[in-house]
């Protein structure tokens, strides 16, 4: 290997933050991480669906660019530093209270019938 081989790039996210990530706090907010935002796009949505297996103890989330029924609207913080859901009725409802301040690392999956949707376990802290 030479040492014209190379072709490096200098990094420029010095103090960035990249981790992808989902966190569920008070008073019943879904957060995304900025490294999520950024990874996923974020921007471009509207809003999501939320949907919950109670037997895998799994959340997905159906990401919207255009308004649909039932959908929780998305904020987007200032700088693209993430993005953020208030769904204290859904946080509610399956009482997933004891999650507050966790994370989870989401996964994408294609579901038959609702189509793209990214999940997480909460079984998986």
């Amino acid at each position: 290997m030479e040492e014209t081989d190379f072709n490096f790039e200098l990094f420029e996210g010095r103090g960035g933050k990249y981790n992808v990530a989902i966190s569920i706090s008070k008073p019943g907010i879904l957060s995304f991480s900025s490294g999520m935002h950024h990874s996923y796009q974020l921007s471009q949505y509207k809003g999501i669906n939320l949907f919950f297996d109670r037997l895998k103890n799994t959340i997905a989330i159906k990401f919207n660019t255009e308004e649909v029924e039932n959908m929780f609207t998305m904020k987007h913080r200032a700088d693209n530093k993430g993005s953020f859901v208030a769904c204290k009725s859904f946080i509610t409802a399956y009482k997933l209270d004891d999650y507050f301040g966790k994370k989870f690392n989401p996964k994408n999956i294609q579901h038959p019938q609702l189509g793209e949707l990214t999940i997480i376990s909460l079984d998986e802290i």
